[in-house]
């Protein structure tokens, strides 16, 4: 549908599953986030390095509240929306990659949500991230966003390459030591127009 969002059952989103196969041949699992999940985020932050938990959250820290945990897998599926990756023929509980987005406004016509995505280094760079950022986009095009914005440290240069390949325009702000990064979904459309 061009031009107008596809009115989707928030169902859908609280039940995403897809099983998918990356490049090395390994099963992956994307699939909504649970309010169940609790212990498997916090396991996944156990294993994050202090410079990942660093450059996804801008500050040190050690472990998750029970306040946080609540906020980051009870998701409405409406204005917020998580998915989180699995490789069930290594370990069917362990969560090793979550992605998120979170209405933020409304501008001249556009919705706006930010985004978050984080894979535990074990798992860094081997397509994960950007599965989930792909999924997740996806879904957030069918429910009328139009564009994903993320501020991160300029040096986070993992999340600035996977945003550069993710297949969709963006664009970048520099604010002092901060990157304002702007993923335009609706330029997949234009794209694939013209490629076919």
């Amino acid at each position: 549908m061009e031009g107008s969002a596809v009115s989707l059952d928030p169902e859908y989103a609280r039940n995403y599953q897809k099983d998918i196969h990356l490049k090395s041949g390994i099963l992956l699992r994307i699939r909504s986030i649970r309010p169940d999940d609790k212990d498997a985020i916090a396991d996944l932050f156990s294993h994050l390095s202090r410079e990942s938990i660093y450059l996804r959250f801008l500050l040190k820290k050690k472990e998750l509240s029970n306040a946080e945990l609540s906020y980051l897998t009870e998701v409405d599926f409406i204005n917020h929306v998580a998915l989180v990756a699995i490789l069930p023929e290594i370990d069917e509980k362990e969560i090793v990659g979550v992605v998120r987005y979170i209405k933020i406004k409304e501008v001249a016509g556009k919705t706006i949500a930010e985004i978050g995505l984080l894979v535990i280094d074990e798992y860094q760079g081997k397509g994960i991230g950007m599965a989930l950022l792909e999924h997740l986009a996806g879904l957030a095009r069918d429910f009328g966003i139009n564009e994903l914005e993320a501020c991160v440290l300029k040096e986070n240069k993992r999340i600035r390459y996977l945003f550069n390949r993710c297949g969709y325009k963006v664009t970048s702000e520099i604010d002092g030591k901060m990157l304002n990064l702007t993923v335009h979904l609706d330029s997949l459309k234009e794209r694939s127009s013209k490629e076919k």
